[in-house]
């Protein structure tokens, strides 16, 4: 059974209950279970087979296992994130989408409206509204998240103000990843950790300054 991403184990009180995970998978019955040591565990680059002792040593024989095994670092690398897995608490301290997922809705809207309140001291129109997250295309497909998010309000003249702000914060060395939402330039706070802020703040920063010095150049021509 190629699990590909998902779980290795279920951690308690998330919303990762409908997702396939390793143990299940070997418990329903599947003498073989395949999975990707960096979508998965989101540790290092490898392909992790799981089962029958019997298959296992079978598959380890195989001529080809010497040009597809992993090397010592690759094995290092993976005992210490599977050492992550052993409780929820060491999951979350340790691996960030478990420690994003445990974020209260208390504290996203704090995150939010600190965002928004930096946003406006550098003279950004923008407010704090109810968002919706989701987990990625490989897991839980289609899973919303309650979140909440910067919304930044167009200028009356300017209708590509959304548009052309999310394609200049995609540029340059800190590329930053806004929503583009009904016509509106989003930062779900979500998937941003609270030192990231200052990025948002600098490189909208950035752009506000770009954008003031061209229509000035414009009315001098």
């Amino acid at each position: 059974y190629d699990l590909g991403s998902g779980l290795l184990r279920k951690p308690e009180g998330m919303i990762l209950a409908g997702e396939p995970d390793v143990r299940s998978s070997l418990n329903s019955g599947a003498d073989l279970v395949t999975f990707s040591g960096d979508k998965l565990l989101g540790g290092p680059q490898a392909g992790i087979i799981l089962g029958r002792k019997s298959l296992l040593e079978k598959i380890s024989q195989a001529p080809l296992m010497r040009a597809v095994r992993v090397d010592k670092f690759t094995i290092a690398a993976l005992n210490v994130v599977l050492s992550w897995y052993r409780t929820n608490e060491m999951m979350q301290a340790n691996i960030p989408i478990f420690g994003l997922l445990k974020q209260t809705a208390a504290e996203l809207r704090a995150k939010a409206e600190k965002l928004q309140k930096e946003l406006q001291k550098i003279n950004i129109n923008c407010e704090t509204v109810a968002s919706s997250a989701q987990m990625g295309g490989g897991t839980l497909p289609g899973q919303t998240i309650s979140s909440y998010a910067v919304r930044l309000l167009s200028p009356a003249h300017d209708r590509k103000f959304a548009a052309d702000t999310f394609r200049l914060l995609l540029q340059g060395d800190a590329p930053v990843l806004g929503i583009l939402r009904e016509g509106n330039l989003l930062f779900d706070i979500m998937a941003v950790e609270k030192q990231e802020l200052s990025i948002i703040v600098e490189r909208m920063h950035r752009i506000m300054v770009e954008r003031i010095h061209k229509t000035k150049k414009t009315e001098e021509d």
